[in-house]
């Protein structure tokens, strides 16, 4: 468990990443304000606001804000159309009108403003995170351990061109904001709770910069507890929440 999170950006990610920016903010006492939150019918009316704006799911990947991403994880050394950023996954699913409503209010809440900004967005339980700090750096395939939330190990190697978000030798989130680990992943108990979001282009940073500003009007709206919005990037490459 930390009471203060500490998070950078590695050089070697910033080299390889000029316009990576990070955004985050930090909520406590978020349970105390879930009957207060409409976190499914938002996520259900973000949904069908994606349905309005035409998009050919077959094109998808031709989409700016997509194709940016595909580029991203083309220098990850992974197929892209194999291993997606989770706005395309959202995305994906959006546009066929999928119901995407889960019983964790946390997760609903970030699909929905994630959908409504069209940034990726990622979060983690503060209580289940260790005391060392977080970092976004390249993967130590000899070192590094990563379990998957809902998916085996060897369904998502390690290489030492892949960008994590990790604590010590533990990964938490494998390639950039694609899949979180078991170990930190949110849950229905979820209360100390850190959410992220990410670019590696201007109009991206934009994107994630209102996505977290978002997230934190909503919640401070219901008597959520939340810090500043804090940014990290090639040029200031730490904060702390």
């Amino acid at each position: 468990m930390t009471d203060l999170l500490e998070f950078g950006i590695a050089p070697e990610v910033a080299r390889r990443f000029p316009g990576i920016e990070v955004h985050a903010v930090r909520a406590t006492g978020f349970l105390a304000a879930v009957p207060r939150l409409d976190h499914e019918a938002d996520l259900r009316a973000a949904v069908a606001r994606i349905g309005t704006l035409g998009i050919d799911r077959e094109k998808l990947a031709e989409l700016p804000l997509v194709a940016v991403w595909r580029k991203a994880y083309a220098a990850l050394k992974v197929r892209p159309s194999q291993f997606r950023a989770s706005i395309e996954a959202l995305l994906r699913r959006a546009v066929v009108g999928q119901d995407l409503a889960l019983p964790i209010p946390s997760v609903n809440l970030y699909n929905a403003v994630s959908l409504d900004c069209l940034a990726p967005i990622g979060a983690y339980d503060m209580t289940k995170l260790p005391a060392t700090p977080m970092m976004l750096r390249l993967a130590d395939p000899a070192a590094d351990v990563f379990t998957p939330l809902g998916g085996k190990a060897a369904d998502f190697p390690l290489n030492p061109e892949l960008v994590v978000y990790a604590t010590g030798s533990t990964v938490l989130c494998w390639g950039f904001n694609c899949r979180d680990n078991v170990e930190t992943a949110l849950d229905a108990r979820s209360d100390d709770i850190v959410f992220f979001s990410e670019a590696v282009d201007a109009a991206g940073a934009e994107n994630a910069r209102r996505a977290i500003e978002d997230i934190r009007a909503r919640l401070t709206a219901v008597g959520v507890t939340c810090s500043d919005v804090v940014a990290a990037s090639k040029h200031v490459p730490r904060f702390r929440l």
